[in-house]
């Protein structure tokens, strides 16, 4: 991944564009692999509950997986998250962030900072520390 991410526009569960190059920065970007399985479920619910947090440092939050409209806002709906989901069905989101995988699979977990000019400040990758991507970013903008 380059150290400047390029831009894109992305559409969220209830059919609402989100352009990062015009959200607040710093923008979180976390990436999961598929609404409602467990781990998914723990990451986004980590970062819904540390939203007020987030607000308080002048942070965007915003979700990415390969899912499509329906299921994330079932998803949202279900777990109460309160996010901005993005339907990133063909990878094209990930791709620009250098998460993609081969053969049409999801994206990798990762969550990335985003600051000012569309550079990187931080990245951080698990496959398994769900809950672990929110906190990790919170601690990040708090002691940047």
């Amino acid at each position: 991944m380059s150290d400047i991410v390029e831009n894109f526009v992305g559409t969220d569960q209830h059919g609402q564009e989100f352009d990062l190059a015009e959200a607040s920065k710093p923008t979180v970007v976390f990436f999961y692999p598929k609404a409602s399985t467990p781990i998914c479920t723990a990451q986004s619910c980590a970062f819904s509950d540390l939203s007020s947090d987030f607000e308080a440092v002048g942070a965007t939050v915003v979700g990415v997986s390969n899912d499509n409209a329906e299921a994330q806002k079932a998803f949202d709906e279900k777990n109460n998250l309160g996010l901005r989901l993005l339907c990133d069905n063909k990878g094209s989101i990930a791709t620009k962030f250098g998460l993609n995988r081969k053969m049409g699979l999801p994206p990798k977990r990762s969550t990335v900072i985003v600051g000012e000019n569309m550079e990187v400040l931080g990245i951080f990758k698990s496959e398994r520390e769900g809950a672990g991507h929110a906190e990790w970013a919170l601690d990040f903008l708090k002691n940047r």
